[in-house]
């Protein structure tokens, strides 16, 4: 003797949480992709510009104070691409 089992619904309780879990799930990634990418595009541009001021801060006092004016040029050029990629300081 057999015993036979009732077949499951095809929509039950846990095809419903799945679904939410997963419209969850979707949710979250878009609301937080616009924030992860901003801040991604950030810190591509201040890794862009810290080789620049680390080869500034390693040069001879005598020869920096020659060379004054190129923190600023390389300050300017940073704000105009954060600027760039939607960053406004």
């Amino acid at each position: 003797m057999a015993i036979r089992y009732k077949k499951p619904h095809s929509i039950n309780t846990i095809s419903v949480a799945l679904v939410l879990l997963l419209g969850l799930m979707v949710y979250v990634i878009v609301c937080t992709w616009p924030v992860y990418s901003l801040s991604s595009r950030a810190k591509g541009v201040l890794l862009d510009a810290l080789p620049m001021f680390y080869r500034a801060n390693l040069r001879p006092e005598a020869v920096a104070s020659v060379h004054d004016h190129e923190p600023e040029e390389v300050r300017a050029s940073e704000l105009a691409a954060k600027r760039g990629c939607g960053i406004h300081i």
